[in-house]
């Protein structure tokens, strides 16, 4: 099995590691040079924990790419662990290790990225899901795969909601690691569920430069999460999918949880961010379906604001 792995930051590293634990061939591709380097030199070192939530350190010999088309073969699987921004540059440049058989995979923040592989692949060739899970790239060649094994999860379906033999493939591999990986007819519904997670973390996090602990345990804080929740929840039932209760924002998390979400992670790095993939695909969505978006819309501008004015920024 070879899997080419597009996008080699946090969850490339982390499905790349997992497939490499399984035996699969992995290749990893991305344009950040000095990472890249580091990985063919010396090894892609990932700090982890094993089954019994072990913490330990990790060095993977795996061969990495500045472009697919280095490569030089087809492969099995293309799987994109890439920011939206950079999606449609991604399929393009895969196109050169895939044929009728290759599967691609979207593990992509937000929704869309299954509808613009569809434009360029078959339903029976794409997959699409969600992984639940942190971590940081500490240096070049250096990941923190914060994957926890009973809490963290990767889980996929199918865009023509029919279970194929090459996604039971990656499953058998991905079985026989610490990954917990799920098949689902109907993703949307888990989908949707990360949006909510999404939705209601990032943006506010990035605005009011907050954890995810200190978020939740704010009154202020989670009654605007809420008001989230109750847009997303809406944009998602206007479509037809429904998903399942979730716990209740006020004190969800440990005031010392620390987690940082991405899109903060982004605006502190003076960087952008998928915010048109999250609260903006929630706005856009919304507008599509008759269905109101105050609270998305007005954090979606907010985060825009902020990214087209880093330099300008007075503190």
């Amino acid at each position: 099995m070879k899997a080419a792995v597009i996008g080699a930051g946090i969850m490339g590293a982390t499905i790349g590691t997992y497939l490499t634990d399984g035996g699969a061939e992995v290749y990893l591709v991305d344009p950040f040079r000095a990472h890249v380097d580091a990985i063919n030199e010396k090894g892609l070192d990932i700090i982890g924990y094993d089954k019994n939530v072990t913490p330990f350190e990790k060095n993977y010999r795996i061969k990495a790419f500045y472009s697919p088309d280095l490569i030089g073969e087809t492969v099995d699987y293309v799987i994109y662990c890439v920011k939206m921004m950079h999606m449609d540059a991604a399929i393009e440049s895969a196109k050169c290790i895939s044929d009728e058989h290759t599967l691609q995979i979207s593990l992509l923040n937000g929704v869309g990225s299954a509808e613009k592989l569809l434009e360029v692949y078959p339903p029976e060739r794409v997959v699409y899901g969600v992984v639940s899970s942190g971590g940081a790239v500490l240096e070049p060649g250096k990941v923190d795969r914060n994957f926890r094994p009973g809490f963290s999860f990767m889980s996929v379906g199918p865009a023509s909601k029919s279970r194929c033999e090459a996604l039971e493939k990656i499953k058998a591999v991905l079985d026989g690691t610490d990954c917990t990986f799920n098949i689902y007819e109907d993703i949307d519904p888990i989908v949707w569920e990360k949006m909510i997670k999404n939705c209601t973390g990032n943006a506010i996090c990035s605005v009011a430069r907050l954890t995810l602990g200190r978020l939740y345990n704010d009154d202020n804080g989670a009654e605007l999460s809420e008001l989230v929740e109750k847009e997303v929840r809406a944009v998602a039932e206007a479509q037809g999918i429904h998903v399942g209760p979730t716990p209740r924002m006020k004190g969800k998390l440990p005031p010392d949880f620390p987690h940082v979400p991405s899109t903060a992670q982004d605006v502190i790095a003076k960087k952008q961010t998928e915010i048109d993939t999250i609260n903006g695909a929630v706005s856009r969505l919304g507008r599509k379906y008759g269905v109101p978006t105050p609270v998305c819309d007005t954090l979606t501008m907010l985060i825009k604001l902020i990214q087209a004015n880093y330099d300008a920024m007075i503190l």
